[in-house]
């Protein structure tokens, strides 16, 4: 029985087959292991070791790699997508009616990004004085950057003249 096993190996190896085809070759053969390896040779059974390790590397990656290039391109069609939205929306800074500055969003982005602290001060400024900034897509439709900011200071003001009116009445 080891001695079988050790042909076995030993045929597995030299001939790169299974364990199965080592064992049946082994069987019709008798046991001789010479004869197991010209009949797997004549039946053209006998496969290169690197051809093998290649079909079995194919096998293992095959959908792991469609799976990759498939949240690849989906990854690409978002970026697209995204790329394709900012192409068609403009950043538009203006005061009374007069336009500062009509950027198509996506430069206004880079600008932001790349000049973070002094950009978001100069946002604030320009608020403050009385700038009015929007995003406006090509069909015409507005959204206004600066008056959700502009809110949020009134309820501010208002917060602080109420608790002002509210002193002056204690007093």
């Amino acid at each position: 029985m080891e001695n079988e096993l050790k042909k076995i190996d030993i045929l597995k190896e030299r001939a790169n087959v299974t364990y199965e085809e080592a064992r049946e070759a082994l069987l019709e053969t008798d046991g001789n292991l010479v004869e197991a390896l010209i009949k797997l040779e004549k039946e053209d059974r006998i496969r290169p070791k690197k051809k093998q390790q290649q079909e079995r590397t194919e096998r293992k990656e095959r959908p792991h790699h469609e799976e990759k290039q498939a949240r690849k391109q989906h990854r690409k069609e978002e970026m697209r997508d995204a790329g394709d939205k900012l192409s068609n929306h403009r950043f538009i800074l203006y005061k009374d009616g007069k336009t500062l500055l009509d950027l198509p969003t996506w430069v206004a982005l880079l600008i932001i990004l790349f000049t973070m602290p002094f950009s978001l001060v100069a946002l604030v400024f320009a608020i403050i004085v009385g700038f009015q900034m929007q995003i406006r897509s090509y069909t015409g439709k507005e959204y206004s950057v600066d008056q959700p900011i502009r809110d949020v200071a009134q309820q501010v003001k208002d917060e602080i003249d109420r608790d002002k009116d509210d002193d002056e009445a204690d007093q």
